[in-house]
């Protein structure tokens, strides 16, 4: 017999082994085994589990069957047998002696075990790959997502699993699913790179590419599911739309840098003219002549937009103060914008020069403010702030034409109507507006962007519809500031802390920068991506120190909601706010209040650092 068989008295003693079980002890004459027990063969912490089972069956008088052990053959090898073993009972019915059978499943037992071992490494691919996954059957119903898929759609896997996985895209991507995707899988077996927008359970929308593959059994043949993987692709996406902006300002700087150069030359010929001729006539003739003037005049204007849009105006770069700036415009200023425009000024001591026109700095400065109080049509407030700062490798990267460095900042803000997304980013755009014809030409943002960006400077406009909208002008310092940048204070010099924080941050790279800077400070933190997370968390006990929170975010609950709902539950829990407004133009919910904690965006470690321990360590 292959199987190993042999029989034992009640001390375990081998009465009688065959050939197989001879080989599986490592001897060679059956014999040798007889009146010794498996402790002069085996581990002896094995011997004593065979010999428990034993007792067992002597004990009980039943028998165990299959039973499954692991031992090390003579030449160390290891394998595995399933074992039964059955009482031999005398004329009293009592067990006196056994009988046994081993069967070796080495292998079977080895393929078991590299099955379960690819199981898991299937497994652990499909949720710790950081891309989206999914299974979904012949009809496109979940199966199974990743622990990825249910992180960045914000889902529980219980919440989706059975459903139609186009329920979690946008409505028009749901009928190209069913009526593309899925035959194409259908028919093929495969989709590959197939644009779909996905919608998180908070509402955010994601650009992703779907690419899938039936999925097949141990015998290679297709079952009824197919495999997908998600990129998501937002971001990507993102730049794309910035790069293919820059490009269409570039092409349209050069079309009006162009036309404005030869509209100059005829403009030139036809006021040396006129002005030749106005010499020569009177009267009613003379007074046709001055409004052909003034009409080319206008239009000479209007060249000098278009050149300074298409960064080709001469400038003439000098050092200059923008405080100082700012200050001897307020009179002019406060009289342009009227009675019911409040104007405060809020003005960074120590401020670097900057090295800029100081023509078309007032007139930004002028265009700037008053393209707030049109927005502002019953009275509100306008804020003009100034402060040195540094755009990082990061923020340059996320914007297309920034480079990193020092920057000298002049921002406008406002309390108006604000602007949606699309009109912001067609705000540059020469001759685009939103006034009523005859109450604007379009060109006063496109003139500043053109400055800007020939002043080696950039623009950056921050709208939302009825909150108000901030516009930054940065500008480069007139002297060597490199080693303001790298003197940075070392770790050691930064205050430290121990405290637990819930940082709250829908931006990714936002949140993941502010939680590894707090980490090397020592804090403790917790993360949130919105509000109904960071409610979950603070509905929990765990002890909590301060709040973190960004202002503007996604979702049904605001910032200043969660401030306070938390502050019922914990008392003395402390908040700092942060956003990307200017700090004087920041309104929550409608409502300013001074006393309020905030950090505004960008900041960097430094900033962080003393803000959240002056918020810590502030009284009550």
């Amino acid at each position: 017999l292959p199987d190993a068989v042999f029989f034992k008295d009640g001390a375990h003693r081998y009465l009688k082994v065959n050939r197989a079980k001879a080989a599986a002890l490592g001897i060679a004459d059956p014999e040798e085994a007889v009146g010794r027990t498996d402790a002069d063969f085996l581990d002896p912490q094995l011997a004593a589990e065979i010999a428990a089972a034993e007792d067992e069956v002597l004990r009980t008088g039943r028998p165990i069957l299959d039973h499954i052990n692991r031992t090390r053959t003579a030449d160390g090898a290891e394998r595995w047998y399933s074992t039964t073993q059955a009482p031999i009972l005398d004329e009293r019915g009592e067990a006196v002696s056994l009988v046994c059978v081993a069967r070796d499943i080495t292998e079977r037992e080895r393929s078991r075990q590299a099955l379960a071992e690819s199981e898991r490494r299937y497994r652990a691919l499909y949720n710790r790959t950081p891309v989206m996954m999914q299974s979904i059957d012949r009809d496109g119903r979940l199966v199974s997502v990743s622990d990825y898929w249910c992180e960045t759609m914000g889902y529980g896997r219980d919440e989706v699993v059975g459903r139609p996985a186009a329920d979690f895209m946008t409505e028009d991507h749901r009928a190209q699913f069913r009526d593309e995707v899925m035959p194409a899988l259908l028919r093929s077996g495969r989709v590959k790179d197939a644009e779909c927008r996905f919608v998180r359970k908070d509402g955010r929308v994601i650009d992703a590419l779907l690419s899938a593959v039936a999925e097949h059994d141990e015998a290679g043949l297709p079952t009824t599911g197919f495999l997908s993987v998600i990129i998501d692709v937002t971001d990507k996406k993102a730049l794309e739309s910035q790069l293919l902006q820059a490009q269409k300002m570039e092409a349209m700087g050069q079309l009006t840098g162009g036309v404005a150069h030869d509209f100059n030359n005829l403009l030139t010929v036809i006021l040396g003219n006129l002005d030749l001729i106005e010499g020569r006539v009177s009267g009613e003739l003379r007074r046709q002549i001055e409004n052909a003037v003034r009409a080319a005049e206008r239009g000479a204007a209007l060249t000098h937009r278009l050149l300074a849009f298409s960064r080709r105006q001469t400038l003439q770069p000098a050092q200059l103060d923008l405080n100082r700036l700012t200050v001897g415009m307020e009179d002019m200023l406060r009289r342009t914008l009227g009675e019911n425009v409040e104007v405060e000024l809020k003005l960074q001591p120590h401020l670097w020069l900057a090295l800029a026109d100081k023509a078309q700095v007032e007139n930004a400065l002028l265009n700037l403010a008053i393209n707030s109080r049109d927005a502002m049509p019953t009275g509100g407030r306008l804020t003009i702030e100034t402060a040195n700062v540094r755009l990082d490798e990061d923020y340059a990267a996320r914007n297309a034409g920034v480079k990193a460095g020092n920057y000298v900042m002049l921002a406008v803000s406002d309390t108006g109507t604000g602007m949606p997304p699309e009109v912001v980013q067609r705000a540059i755009e020469p001759f685009f507006t939103t006034k009523e014809p005859g109450k604007g030409t379009g060109l006063g943002l496109s003139m500043i962007y053109g400055f800007a960006r020939q002043s080696d400077g950039h623009l950056r406009i921050e709208s939302q519809l009825g909150r108000g909208t901030t516009v930054r002008l940065y500008l480069r310092p007139a002297l060597d500031t490199s080693d303001i940048a790298e003197a940075a204070p070392s770790a050691s010099e930064h205050p430290r802390g121990g405290e637990t924080i819930l940082v709250v941050e829908d931006d990714a790279e936002v949140r993941a920068f502010a939680t590894s800077q707090l980490v090397e400070l020592g804090y403790r933190v917790l993360e949130a991506a919105d509000g109904a997370e960071a409610s979950r968390i603070l509905a929990g006990d765990v002890a909590i120190d301060l709040l973190f929170t960004d202002v503007v975010m996604p979702g049904g609950i605001t910032a200043r909601d969660l401030a306070e709902r938390a502050r019922v539950r914990r008392p003395d829990l402390k908040v700092l706010f942060t956003s990307g407004y200017t700090q004087n133009h920041l309104v929550l919910e409608g409502r300013e209040n001074p006393a309020l904690h905030i950090l505004i965006k960008p900041y960097r470690k430094r900033d962080l650092a003393l803000k959240v321990r002056e918020v810590l360590d502030a009284p009550g």
